[in-house]
């Protein structure tokens, strides 16, 4: 399945999210497997500006990226949780991909998707695999009452629910629009005075609220928060440099989404021993806009330019644009057995294989998914009687973002023995944690998805005259 390139599932605000399901777990439904259906899902952040000078769209600041994501997945009809999964993401990553391919076509599913909750001390696992997701709206309206500038630690919050009617197609696929739970501000400044100037105590006043709620209210953003501003955002102190028309930044801001508070929303700031507020709304062109509210996803970019005796304040509200960055995640494990390279054995029998002597004897397989999966072989029984080959009996399922078919060779230790001795192959992947054991004895069984009840048959290996 292509990966999608533009329709991919935004995530407004400070980190994505990424959206993923693994298969173990799987709440048992009247279906057959036939009726199953893959749906791939690419998640995006929004960015916004770094360092000093004008907004830099395609910059992300540490932090504004997904470290951590959780995906709840819902029957839309009897409102039993699919899946609840975690997954670490790559360190500030504002891209994730994902394939579902454990969903039943014909059924309708929710996804709810959650970035960095330990950013905020969010404890979703009570939403149980094989129970009902209960009451929708304690999951939509979770309240974050962490210190919003503080966040940034872990990981800036976000979420997202879609639906999605799930067919009997291939390629199917369902951009969802994750959104973080803050907004931010930074102020800039630009030196016309010809010395070197240094403003002290910058602050937004009750610019922000006291608490939000996770998932967004409107998917397009198009409505008023309830809670009135009330918290500061303090910004630090800067020093421009003397050259006309230097430049300088504060540091970068977080804040919950807020009405306007009683009188505006205003920018305090001390220049030479003067503090001065300024309204957002009376003292900047086209401050109206802020007029009523600053919502989350937006971008405060205010610049102040210092003159010999006077300071000048513009102002953006910017969204936080797209960075796409190309990372592949599936997380269902698949794989496809090869069996035993004919030539290399003396004889099979049901599962048993009789190695021969005088040469190794090769087993392929290939792990579809996911990209992060590691294999690894183990022998049970008459291990000394049996090794692998240059000791090689583990790898990666991916080489250069591809699935790669691995071979295991295995050969007697003691050639001119006349013993018999009997070991038994296992393999195992391994994948974010979690374990699952291989069925590699029937190659005519094509594409495999492990089962949570299935029977693992393994392969005997036989040393025999």
């Amino acid at each position: 399945m292509s990966l999608m390139k533009n329709k991919l599932l935004k995530y407004t605000g400070a980190a994505l999210l990424l959206l993923a399901c693994s298969l173990t777990s799987c709440i048992k439904e009247d279906y057959a497997a036939a009726d199953k259906a893959s749906v791939q899902l690419t998640f995006t952040t929004r960015v916004g500006a770094n360092g000093d000078g004008a907004a830099d769209p395609n910059a992300v600041e540490e932090g504004e990226g997904m470290k951590h994501l959780r995906v709840i997945v819902a029957d839309q009809q009897s409102k039993v949780v699919r899946f609840n999964r975690e997954f670490n993401v790559p360190d500030n990553a504002t891209s994730h991909t994902v394939r579902f391919g454990d969903l039943y076509a014909g059924r309708t599913y929710d996804f709810y998707a959650i970035a960095n909750e330990a950013s905020f001390g969010g404890n979703f696992d009570n939403y149980v695999e094989g129970e009902s997701l209960g009451d929708e709206s304690a999951l939509l309206n979770y309240q974050i009452t962490a210190g919003a500038n503080t966040l940034i630690t872990n990981g800036l919050p976000a979420a997202g629910k879609a639906s999605h009617s799930v067919t009997a197609t291939e390629n199917q696929s369902l951009t969802i629009e994750m959104q973080r739970a803050v907004a931010k501000a930074r102020v800039n400044f630009i030196n016309e005075t010809g010395t070197e100037q240094t403003i002290t105590d910058v602050k937004l006043l009750k610019v922000g609220a006291a608490e939000t709620v996770l998932f967004p209210i409107s998917g397009a953003m198009n409505y008023t928060p309830n809670d009135q501003g009330t918290v500061d955002l303090e910004l630090g102190d800067v020093t421009v440099a003397a050259p006309q028309l230097s430049e300088a930044s504060t540091s970068t801001g977080y804040f919950y989404e807020s009405q306007a508070p009683d009188g505006g929303y205003v920018l305090q700031a001390t220049w030479n021993g003067n503090t001065k507020n300024f309204s957002l709304v009376n003292d900047m062109t086209g401050g109206s806009s802020l007029q009523s509210a600053i919502l989350r996803n937006k971008f405060l970019n205010i610049t102040i330019t210092l003159k010999a005796n006077d300071w000048k304040l513009e102002y953006e509200v910017l969204p936080w644009e797209d960075n796409e960055v190309s990372l592949d995640f599936t997380d269902i494990l698949t794989y496809t057995s090869a069996g035993w390279t004919r030539g290399t054995y003396l004889g099979l029998q049901d599962n048993t294989v009789h190695l021969n002597p005088d040469m190794p004897a090769e087993l392929k397989f290939t792990i579809n998914a996911p990209n992060g999966a590691l294999w690894r072989a183990t022998l049970e029984g008459d291990v000394n009687a049996f090794e692998f080959v240059d000791g090689i009996n583990s790898g990666s399922a991916y080489t250069e973002g591809a699935p790669v078919e691995q071979t295991i060779k295995v050969k007697v230790t003691a050639p001119e023995s006349d013993e018999r001795y009997e070991a038994t192959l296992r393999v195992f992947a391994d994948i974010g944690g979690k374990t699952y054991e291989l069925d590699l004895t029937n190659p005519e069984a094509g594409d495999i998805t492990p089962g949570e009840d299935e029977v693992i048959n393994r392969f005997t290996l036989l040393q025999s005259r």
